[in-house]
């Protein structure tokens, strides 16, 4: 089982969510960095201040690579790939991962507030 931080089209509410049916919600914690909105969906940037709000769930293999698809993520070619997923800790101390946006934000607006609605 893996622990995965979602901040934007996956959390609950979103239609993304629907990839997460059957998994174990774990809590509700906030992560490190900052988000920038990229259209209909967030793009999470690893800074050393901000704050982003997300959710953390527990998901099986299975789940895990329909995630990574979705996101983009290309583990035999990571330069390819839009997120990358990398370890982190979240605030409330759970080991997690998170899908790290793979492109430039330059012409991105960041949500200040650390919240994708």
């Amino acid at each position: 089982m893996t622990k995965i931080f979602c901040y934007g089209t996956l959390k609950r509410g979103h239609g993304a969510n629907r990839f997460l049916d059957g998994q174990k919600f774990i809590r509700e914690s906030t992560i490190v960095g900052s988000i920038y909105h990229l259209g209909g969906f967030p793009g999470y940037k690893e800074t050393e201040q901000g704050v982003v709000h997300g959710e953390i769930y527990e998901v099986d293999d299975d789940c895990l690579r329909r995630l990574d698809s979705y996101e983009g993520y290309r583990p035999d070619n990571e330069m390819h790939s839009l997120y990358l997923r990398k370890e982190k800790t979240a605030d409330c101390g759970e080991d997690v991962n998170i899908y790290v946006y793979n492109r430039s934000v330059t012409h991105d607006r960041k949500i200040e507030d650390g919240r994708f609605h």
